[in-house]
């Protein structure tokens, strides 16, 4: 259900973004892969201590986009275009096409990947970048000689998928893998050793009281425990004694409790709406005629997505070109396959042009 848009969009919203797509073999979680986020002006990206690698399944160290007034999802760099004149703009309107049937299509990052496993070649991960322009990243392990050998078969495998889907907006990078080093400081690593020392008493004790704890984990610095609960949930203070007391039997000195309380229902709103716009991105993103530069979304106070384009606001046709782009799109969110996803929400498509200004 569509409600109109509002004029004055905060720009503080759709801020520059940074980006690394990642499917790896270890991470085939579908969602992350296709939407995984890194956003300058969140405060999970200035924290020093942010994740020991072997916790991260247990470990909330950074704090979801999800749970943010604004949640950014698809990080995207400037796409570079000529300016336009009026004739070239009617022409650009001309050529949007509608969202390509990709409700049984995997993203296209898997559709790589899977590929060149199948082809068997030695690939540590594939993924997504929009920092400066969009591209496939591929790494490749082995030798040198062997990345040698194979690195124009794979650009070859990879641009023929590409151009199975018609997605003519990414250029292709290939690498050789190196290793990373992750080190981490005496008192990072003492601070995960008292967390794997008092990680199972506690889960244990506060699922035994009957607690619905979201997430918990530890951060380095500050140094603190950070816990996840339904805002539904008041006992507040039998929590603390709770972790205060797995503490204290443990002779760890006291921790400072950070407790976050998570609105269930946005939460699973959330989550709808980051799966519509990974839908609705994988086609806008690979095409060029869609002139897309990036895409947010918000569900605060109600779901928005907001799209970014190339087009200048002064252009004579740019209102045409988002009217028309709008419409695209709500036609695939109105569709009889997306109801089940987008429910009963009424939603808003903010359309901005290069120059951050709304021109639907």
């Amino acid at each position: 259900m569509k409600k109109s848009s509002e004029d004055g969009f905060n720009a503080h919203s759709l801020k520059k973004l940074e980006d690394d797509i990642m499917w790896n073999k270890a991470q085939k979680d579908e969602l992350k892969n296709r939407i995984f986020i890194s956003v300058e002006n969140l405060e999970s990206q200035t924290n020093k201590g942010i994740v020991f690698p072997n916790y991260t399944r247990k470990i909330s160290f950074v704090k979801k986009v999800t749970y943010f007034a604004c949640a950014l999802i698809l990080l995207i760099g400037l796409f570079v275009s000529s300016a336009f004149v009026s004739p070239v703009m009617a022409k650009v309107v001309s050529k949007i096409p509608f969202l390509g049937q990709i409700f049984e299509s995997k993203p296209i990052v898997e559709v790589i990947h899977e590929e060149l496993l199948k082809k068997g070649y030695q690939i540590d991960a594939v993924g997504v970048s929009y920092q400066e322009e969009k591209a496939i990243q591929v790494t490749i392990q082995g030798s040198i000689d062997y990345f040698n050998d194979v690195k124009e078969d794979v650009d070859k495998v990879i641009k023929d998928i590409l151009n199975s889907r018609n997605y003519d907006a990414y250029k292709v990078e290939i690498s050789r893998y190196k290793e990373y080093k992750n080190e981490i400081s005496e008192e990072e690593q003492k601070i995960a050793q008292e967390y794997d020392l008092i990680y199972p008493a506690l889960t244990e004790e506060l699922e035994k009281q009957g607690y619905n704890i979201l997430s918990l984990g530890m951060r380095y610095s500050p140094k603190a425990i950070e816990l996840e609960i339904p805002n539904t949930e008041t006992r507040i203070e039998e929590i603390k004694k709770i972790i205060n007391h797995i503490l204290n039997i443990n002779n760890i000195d006291s921790i400072p409790l950070k407790i976050r309380k998570i609105d269930m229902r946005k939460r699973e709103q959330d989550g709808r709406w980051a799966e519509i716009l990974s839908l609705v991105g994988e086609d806008l993103m690979g095409k060029e005629e869609y002139k897309i530069t990036g895409l947010a979304y918000t569900v605060y106070p109600e779901p928005e997505i907001i799209i970014k384009t190339s087009i200048k606001s002064k252009e004579s046709n740019s209102a045409e070109f988002a009217e028309r782009l709008e419409k695209v799109i709500d036609e695939f969110l109105t569709s009889e396959k997306m109801k089940s996803r987008i429910k009963n929400d009424s939603y808003i498509i903010t359309i901005l042009s290069k120059d951050k200004k709304n021109i639907n």
